[in-house]
């Protein structure tokens, strides 16, 4: 397990290769990648810039647009093996992405079978290029009152396994956020049926105190270890226990750090995160 920067979760609006020379002065040992950033730079220039700052690169978003109408994903989907392309260029091998529980006017079956087939078609790109798909379950109740769900969905990792088997395909697992963990009412009985196959990424933040768990409302986060609402000490014990090899992004959504300058919030992220990993 390493720690890993992501410029944009914590406000950074820095130059990209800025934020990696401030993420290697304060122990960040991997970056997540933009990869148009990439595609403007060329793979071989991008990777001498990771290796000048010592920086692993981490994981990168599904660009797909699975959660749209049937058009907007065959269209997306068309560049997508290009794309993955691009990724192992620069030496990627994850790759990961945020599923909502459900949506309003369909069924739970119907909605189940679309990610079911959406996203077994991008697991099935990435798998042939060697690269592996986390899929974050969201766990907030507030969420699905928000989206008007009839049903809880796909709001935790047990269900989210559920469209991980159903997929079927070796290297689609989970994003394993601490904060969807805990809005879930996650335990750490629940690293008893993970490995580190099934753990593809990893994000910690903390929640706000004083409000019930399923009151938490998602955008607002605190930082690792800030209120010790989340038992991360738990959630990494678990990580361990399993073997995760990945990285760990701090993703906190939090005003305070965002109003900071681009070189204190990385070094308060850096600082939290240490505290744990």
């Amino acid at each position: 397990m390493f720690r890993s920067l992501d410029p944009g979760a914590i406000g950074v609006k820095a130059p990209f290769e800025q934020a990696l020379a401030w993420g290697a002065e304060f122990g960040f040992e991997g970056v997540s990648v933009p990869l148009p950033l990439v595609r403007e730079m060329g793979a071989s220039k991008f990777r001498e810039l990771l290796d000048k700052h010592g920086l692993r690169p981490s994981v990168f978003g599904l660009s797909v647009d699975y959660r749209g109408d049937r058009d907007a994903f065959e269209k997306t989907i068309q560049d997508f093996p290009l794309e993955a392309k691009t990724a192992v260029s620069v030496g990627l091998t994850r790759c990961s992405t945020w599923v909502l529980p459900g949506r309003k006017g369909t069924s739970e079956a119907d909605y189940f079978a679309e990610l079911k087939h959406r996203l077994g078609e991008c697991t099935r790109i990435l798998h042939d290029q060697g690269i592996r798909l986390g899929l974050e379950f969201i766990g907030p109740k507030t969420l699905r009152k928000e989206l008007g769900l009839e049903s809880d969905g796909l709001f935790n990792a047990e269900r989210m396994l559920e469209l991980v088997d159903a997929i079927g395909i070796p290297g689609t697992g989970l994003l394993l956020d601490a904060w969807h963990w805990y809005t879930s009412h996650g335990t750490p009985a629940l690293f008893d049926r993970l490995n580190n196959e099934l753990v593809v990424d990893v994000h910690v933040n903390d929640a706000p105190k004083g409000i019930p768990v399923d009151e938490q409302v998602d955008n607002r986060r605190c930082l690792p270890g800030s209120t010790g609402a989340i038992d991360l000490k738990a959630f990494f014990a678990g990580l361990r226990k399993i073997g995760y090899d990945g990285p760990a992004t701090v993703e906190p959504f939090n005003e305070e750090l965002n109003a900071m300058e681009d070189r204190e919030a990385i070094g308060v992220t850096a600082q939290a995160l240490r505290e744990f990993l």
